[in-house]
């Protein structure tokens, strides 16, 4: 019976948990967005109150060099740093994003160009995120975690195993710690009449 309350109280702790760090990452993607949106505000007022450069924005060469010039010459400096210092951070969000991504290696307009990119991805993967949290509100979607925890626990350690294979794990895991808090008290007796057998 003990065994029964352990894994629910395993159960509260994992909805618990699936829920708070789902909230915590909404809560991180919409500061890195607010982070972003200040940079591209900043850069897109800078380029939109200079007529002569918003007028050549169909010829992308003029358009590149005249605005890289003016960017890095009018630019908040400071807001600047601190968006590419959320980098890691975005990596972290997207891992595949490899093309657009912030760098110090590219120039401010780049990065400008690239801001605009991943203020688009990370929009999709807060709505993602935004549905996940809906989804694990719903206490069966723990249970299912709980209920595979014994395979999930084999696949992180290297052993790959196929579906019929990971559900016969589970079964097999949870049959015997049910088995073992039915008989515990045989159990102990057993363990203690094989030490006594040996010694």
């Amino acid at each position: 019976m003990n065994i029964l309350i352990y894994i629910l109280l395993l159960l509260g702790l994992a909805y618990l948990y699936q829920i708070i760090t789902t909230f915590f990452k909404i809560s991180r993607i919409e500061n890195i967005l607010k982070q972003l949106q200040g940079f591209i505000d900043n850069c897109e007022n800078i380029l939109n109150e200079n007529e002569y450069v918003s007028n050549y924005r169909n010829d992308f060469t003029y358009y590149y060099e005249n605005s890289k010039s003016l960017l890095e010459e009018k630019s908040d400096k400071d807001l600047y740093i601190n968006t590419l210092s959320i980098s890691p951070q975005i990596r972290e969000l997207i891992p595949d994003l490899s093309m657009n991504s912030l760098s110090y290696n590219n120039n401010l307009f780049e990065n400008f160009q690239a801001a605009k990119f991943i203020r688009n991805e990370l929009f999709m993967v807060e709505s993602e995120t935004r549905f996940d949290l809906k989804k694990r509100y719903n206490p069966l979607f723990i249970l299912k975690i709980i209920l595979k925890l014994p395979s999930s626990i084999l696949t992180h350690i290297g052993f790959d195993a196929k579906t019929t294979s990971k559900n016969l794990i589970n079964m097999i895991f949870w049959l015997i710690t049910f088995l073992t808090s039915l008989f515990s008290s045989e159990i102990k007796s057993l363990i203690f009449n094989f030490i006594k057998i040996i010694l």
